[in-house]
């Protein structure tokens, strides 16, 4: 971004550049669904960058969004399932990355719950999170894939996104 009039401060702070970023990422683009991440990264002074993932799922069958109830049966098991196979694979990765993720903080039930958090591959649900750390760092951004094939006792035989 190069007018940094829009930005708190006005100029760069120190050494540190002020920055505002956008990256899309398309999961699926078919004559049945349009699914899109769009992630987003700003530093505009102050003492951290920031993240901001969404994901945008439409179904071009019916010409409207996709919402967590057009995809799950009732019943909320697949939140408990999604939420202990996304915690397990955080884990993973926050450790292998050498991030001192704080999962326990980091709001990832609200996340796994919020349909804005949830993109759809042609075989893959895809969960964005922000992840706390637990050094004082800004959150960190990872994004999830859960096979279909693991979601399917959950998920309605009608879902727009099979």
């Amino acid at each position: 971004m190069d007018d940094k009039s829009l930005f708190r401060y006005g100029n760069d702070v120190n050494d540190q550049k002020l920055h505002a970023r956008r990256v899309y990422t398309v999961d699926r683009f078919d004559e049945r669904v349009v699914s899109i991440r769009i992630a987003t990264s700003d530093f505009v002074g102050g003492h951290d960058e920031e993240h901001y993932p969404t994901s945008f799922g439409w179904n071009m069958t019916k010409a409207r969004p996709i919402s967590l109830d057009d995809v799950f049966a009732g019943g909320g098991n697949w939140k408990k399932f999604a939420l202990d196979y996304c915690k397990k694979e955080l884990a993973k990765r926050t450790k292998d990355d050498g991030l001192p993720a704080d999962l326990e903080d980091s709001e990832l039930p609200k996340q796994v719950a919020d349909g804005a958090d949830w993109s759809w591959g042609k075989d893959k649900a895809i969960v964005t999170f922000n992840v706390f750390l637990l050094s004082g760092m800004p959150s960190v951004g990872y994004a999830v894939a859960i096979p279909y094939k693991l979601l399917k006792p959950d998920m309605k035989p009608d879902a727009p996104v099979l």
